[in-house]
């Protein structure tokens, strides 16, 4: 990653406790992670990403810029945040309804309608 990590870390002013504890990870891995003695994570890049509004495509190969224009990230945090609060029969629910949906969508596609 070059340093990426640490070089967002700096970008928002966190010391690495700070962002270690924003990535739902500990302080060592962090280091061991900026140090490249250990590979990122899908969960870490995801969260990187989505929390600090990062492009992924800069994070993986350093072409574009490194923040995202891409205001789905945003509205996808958003969402996680709010679904994280939830209740677990309210989580179940969320997902059962979302499940709806996409059996609905994938139904309609099938017959030729436009959404």
């Amino acid at each position: 990653m070059d340093n990426k990590i640490a070089q967002i870390r700096k970008y928002f002013k966190k010391n690495q406790s700070e962002f270690a504890k924003d990535l739902e990870i500990s302080q060592s891995l962090l280091s061991q992670i900026e140090s490249e003695k250990k590979e990122l994570s899908d969960r870490i890049r995801y969260i990187i990403c989505s929390k600090f509004g990062i492009s992924e495509k800069w994070l993986i190969s350093g072409s574009g810029e490194m923040l995202s224009t891409d205001t789905t990230k945003e509205e996808e945090t958003d969402f996680f945040e709010v679904y994280r609060g939830l209740t677990d029969i309210s989580r179940k629910d969320w997902l059962d309804h979302g499940r709806k949906m996409m059996m609905l969508e994938n139904a309609l596609l099938k017959k030729g309608a436009s959404l």
